[in-house]
């Protein structure tokens, strides 16, 4: 019979230190431009734009846009925990993609309001 040891340090097929503190950062980074989205998203709205993901069109009203952003981080995350369960290299692409894609609606929002870097 196979027993693990106490200390999870040990056990088997663990990913490094290195890794899982990147994985760490990228998931910070990530939540970062999905609150800059949404702030800008925010400013957009205030200022007369409308929001061209109908998704969060249909939410914006019913739950707010805060809930909505909480929703949708939310989502992200319980996704991306799935995607580590299976492979880290996943959860790498997943959360990378989101986090690129986020990054750009930040800087299109930018661009649209008329703000400069």
């Amino acid at each position: 019979m196979f027993t693990l040891p106490d200390d999870p340090r040990l056990w088997p097929n663990q990913p490094g230190f290195w890794e899982s503190l990147s994985l760490f950062i990228l998931y910070v980074y990530m939540l970062v431009a999905i609150l800059g989205d949404t702030y800008y998203t925010g400013i957009g709205l205030a200022k007369g734009f409308k929001e061209k993901n109908p998704i969060n069109r249909w939410l914006f009203p019913r739950l707010g846009q805060a809930l909505t952003c909480f929703v949708e981080a939310a989502a992200i995350t319980l996704v991306g925990g799935v995607c580590i369960a299976y492979s880290m290299p996943l959860a790498f692409g997943y959360w990378g993609l989101i986090a690129a894609l986020e990054t750009w609606m930040v800087y299109r929002n930018r661009k649209q309001l008329g703000l400069s870097w």
